[in-house]
């Protein structure tokens, strides 16, 4: 994860520390801290503000699917695919407690309002009500059929909601944990609860809404109409009219109070993807695949006009907190903002090279942020479109982004598995990298002088300053800067790529000026960059960072969270690169040398992670040989690893698995493939030249099929030819 300056989008510090996909992230009620859940098995807690890494919360063996607050903000829950929900303390993250009782995949967790209770859903079919100050199981509620994947609380807390794939959703009494609701015959897609929570509103694929009196569980009624699955449901602000989204290209309006059909919103020739309520609740916006906005009248359903203008699907619609303005985004790459009054377009915002998948406004309505499929976030100007700055750091498809309560910090999620922190635009932040790339200024081994710039002369002294205030540099226009100013030149270099003279410079240092904090602050950035360096294939230069920053790592270093997880990143990809060059070879091996001598045990069993996921996720067959043959030699430096032997056991079964699926199900190639990682994984395993040779032999290689099954003779590992290692 990666806390970024949002107006210039320089990289504050680098947060990366899952090692598998983020599946969940949670902002404290505050706004200061946020929580993610990860299949790294972490829950991690995040300084806000900075995005450093406050704690990580260890203690699962499997997913971590959900991650939830206390409404007070002091407890955090975590539900796991390992069955267990967990209860953190907030400040310290100290495990407070295991709560024991599901025998399936913890997949949602729930506060109650007045955080006196917990609820879990699980894959076991049942949903578990905990009392949050103990982890005491207080009632299992049981009665669907299927695994229960979502659980909501009413904003009294008198009742509980629960959507399940067994196609109902059930409400149950809090207190007394009874069942109340089952219906649909269809997936439920969407539950949504009246702002006075007295009423619940379910949209299935049975093509059907339902309205729920909440407090007796009672069905008032079940709204029909549309022909297809029904999307998303949602109310209007003061309660009185809901309206409904369907792929069958229609809005739907009723009244909530009789259930009442009141009008049906026809115009799209599209699946209707998104809609949402003005925040007077008098215009209703609907996006769609045909590539239109509509807005509607809601007191009426008429269409009030046509927001034409995309050229593909639109994905995305959002209001305004003044409600003056829609803002749509779109397949065809850019953002649209209308006029809501009129549909009127005011502007479109181009700069994404790929589609624009999320947009959202910040709280006070002056910033508009757009994901993409570009892997970028772009942060745009409301008033004029203006693109204020393109977040660079993804290195796949941002899904989401999300302002914090108080507009200070976006956040934003993407397929690459991380979570990125962005700080709010300031009109007062001036990027020192710009600068150098301009000619203002420049260094000169450990100094700074000043380009000749008529900009320049005009003032006496130039200060820079962060988005806190605080001064980076102030010089005065004849002055230079030497050694006092060590920690804001080497930043500046940093943040400017020049490696080589932020390296000389800190070479030439005295060891008293060069302390701890700057060294820390070194190898985090060059590791980070060197592992950048690596993933994009600019090798000749990930390579010389690696030489040149081993002389610089220390025990007391690694101990830094941010420089363990650049060595980490750093070490990952050297063992994927290439192992036919000579080069490449020479530094992983000095490289690892010197790590093996200094890195706590810890930081070995998470490389070990790291490589797992990568030898098992990639279709690239160099890479995943390469990360296979690492994962081996780390076993075999640390034999006496129960960890890093489990991790390379569970490759071999992944492996296995594959190969056996593949085999029988007649992809004879998939399974020689697997059965080949599998033999890299242990060269002394007949039971993998074995099941190779009889995939070689579907595929009629009669020479290759031989050959294997006389290794497997040779070896004779105990293992029948026939038989199938683990349990699948």
């Amino acid at each position: 994860m990666k806390l970024w300056e949002a107006a210039t989008g320089r990289l504050l510090t680098t947060c990366q520390g899952h090692t598998g996909e983020v599946y969940s992230v949670a902002w404290s009620p505050d706004g200061k801290t946020l929580a993610s859940g990860s299949g790294d098995h972490t829950v991690m807690l995040w300084e806000a503000v900075t995005g450093k890494l406050l704690t990580t919360c260890q203690g699962y063996t499997n997913v971590v699917y959900s991650v939830a607050w206390s409404p007070d903000g002091k407890t955090l829950a975590s539900g796991s695919s390992d069955q267990t929900v967990k209860l953190w303390e907030a400040t310290t993250g100290k495990l407070l407690t295991t709560c024991q009782g599901h025998t399936g995949e913890v997949s949602s967790v729930a506060w109650s309002p007045d955080g006196k209770t917990l609820a879990s859903a699980s894959g076991d079919q049942t949903v578990k009500l905990w009392e949050a100050t103990t982890g005491k199981l207080l009632t299992t509620l049981q009665g669907h059929i299927d695994t229960v994947l979502s659980v909501a609380w009413s904003p009294d807390g008198k009742t509980l909601a629960s959507a399940s794939w067994d196609h109902t959703m059930k409400l149950w009494d809090a207190p007394t944990g009874n069942p109340t609701l089952q219906g649909h015959t269809g997936v439920v897609c969407s539950v949504a609860w009246s702002p006075d929570g007295k009423t619940l509103a379910s949209a299935s694929g049975d093509q059907t809404v339902k309205l729920w009196e909440a407090a007796p569980g009672k069905l008032l009624t079940t709204l029909q109409g549309h022909i297809n699955t029904v999307l998303s449901v949602a109310w209007s602000p003061d309660g009185k009219t809901l309206a409904s989204a369907s792929w069958d290209k229609t809005l739907k309006l009723w009244e909530a109070t009789t259930g009442k059909l009141l009008t049906t919103c026809q115009g799209h020739s599209g699946a209707v993807s998104s809609v949402a309520w003005s925040p007077d609740g008098k215009t209703l916006a609907s996006a769609s695949n045909d590539q239109t906005v509509k807005l509607w009248e809601a007191a009426t359903g008429r269409l009030l006009t046509t927001c034409q203008g995309h050229s593909a699907a639109v994905s995305s619609v959002a209001w305004s907190p003044d409600g003056k303005t829609l803002a749509s985004g779109s397949n065809d790459q850019t953002v649209k903002l209308w006029e809501a009054a009129t549909g009127k377009l005011l502007s479109t915002l181009q700069g994404h090279t790929d589609s624009v998948l999320s947009v959202a406004w910040s709280p006070d309505g002056k910033t508009l942020a757009s994901g993409s499929g570009d892997h970028t976030v772009m942060l745009w100007e409301a008033v004029t479109g203006k693109l204020l700055t393109t977040l660079q750091g993804y290195t796949n498809v941002v899904y989401s982004v999300a302002w914090s309560p108080d507009g200070k910090t976006l956040a934003s999620g993407s397929a690459d598995q991380t979570v990125k922190l962005w700080e709010e635009p300031g009109t007062s932040e001036i990027d020192l990298a710009e600068y150098l790339r301009s000619r203002w200024l420049r260094l000169v081994g450990s100094e700074m002088v000043w380009e000749v710039n008529e900009n320049l002369f005009r003032e006496r002294s130039f200060g820079i300053v962060n988005l806190r205030g605080t001064t980076l540099l102030g010089v005065e226009r004849s002055s230079t800067v030497g050694s006092q100013k060590l920690p804001e030149e080497l930043s500046l270099l940093l943040r400017a790529g020049n490696f080589p003279e932020a390296i000389a410079i800190w070479k030439a240092t005295s060891a008293e000026a060069a302390d701890s904090p700057i060294r820390r602050m070194l190898l985090a950035d060059l590791s980070a960059s060197a592992a950048d360096d690596l993933f994009l294939n600019i090798r000749w230069r990930g390579l010389w960072l690696t030489e040149q920053m081993q002389s610089m790592i220390t025990s007391e270093a690694m101990l830094d969270p941010a420089v363990s997880l650049g060595m980490l990143r750093l070490d990952t990809e050297l063992a994927l690169a290439s192992s036919d060059e000579t080069e490449v070879v020479s530094v992983r091996e000095s490289f690892n040398a010197r790590i093996a001598a200094i890195a706590p045990r810890s930081w070995f069993v998470a490389l070990g992670r790291n490589l797992v996921a990568a030898a098992t996720k990639t279709d690239a067959n160099k890479e995943r040989q390469a990360a296979l043959d690492q994962l081996r030699r780390l076993t075999n430096q640390l034999p006496d690893s129960a960890e890093l032997r489990q991790l390379l056991a569970d490759a071999l079964q992944t492996y296995y698995k594959r190969g056996v699926d593949s085999y029988y199900g007649g992809s004879y190639e998939k399974a020689i493939i697997a059965f080949t990682e599998a033999i890299r994984i242990d060269p002394t395993d007949a039971y993998s030249y074995s099941m190779r040779g009889k995939a070689y032999s579907g595929l009629g290689n009669n020479d290759k099929a031989q050959a294997d099954f006389a290794k497997a003779d040779q070896l004779n590992a105990g293992q029948s030819p026939t038989s199938i290692p683990g349990n699948f």
